[in-house]
């Protein structure tokens, strides 16, 4: 779900703790949370809220270069190395 997010220009919230809070934080893009902390999730839709304009927009400008790099099968790569790891 968080790489079609991307590719949709869909504001994502993930977990500090996953390999998709390194994308989201490099490309400005979404919103990271401590999973170790039980509100964590909560802060993070408050600052969702908080930051709505600018996340939004930077998602619809990031969402086109994100599909003209990285094709399903690209995806299918990403995924797996997180996997792994």
């Amino acid at each position: 779900m968080f790489f079609e997010a991307l590719s949709d220009a869909i504001v994502p919230i993930v977990p500090d703790n996953t390999s998709m809070a390194a994308v989201a934080r490099e490309a400005q893009v979404g919103i990271v949370y401590d999973a170790g902390d039980p509100a964590g999730l909560t802060n993070a839709t408050k600052g969702l809220i908080d930051d709505l304009d600018r996340l939004a927009s930077a998602s619809r400008e990031f969402a086109p270069v994100w599909r003209e790099k990285n094709t399903p099968s690209r995806v299918l790569d990403l995924l797996e190395t997180a996997w792994a790891s």
